[in-house]
């Protein structure tokens, strides 16, 4: 993850980076198991309240072979400094 800084308390955030995951499915007693590295992305701002307090709101886009998903996320940062 990385931050560029548009104000004082204003961050522009970006992110990406390589998910490993794995799949275990059963269909009656067939079980199929897949596992792969996908790469994923996204983007986010950062409101700074303060030296030790922020609130955050992210999107994140994961590309899984044939699946795409797609998550928005919102939080709260405390400190301690």
């Amino acid at each position: 993850t990385v931050g560029w800084p548009v104000t004082d308390s204003l961050v522009l955030t970006g992110r990406g980076g390589f998910l490993f995951w794995d799949s275990e499915n059963r269909v009656d007693d067939i079980r199929f198991d897949t596992s792969d590295e996908n790469f994923f992305y996204g983007a986010g701002l950062r409101v700074d309240f303060g030296r030790n307090f922020s609130v955050t709101g992210d999107w994140t886009r994961y590309e899984l072979d044939e699946v795409e998903v797609e998550m928005v996320s919102a939080g709260i940062q405390f400190r301690f400094r």
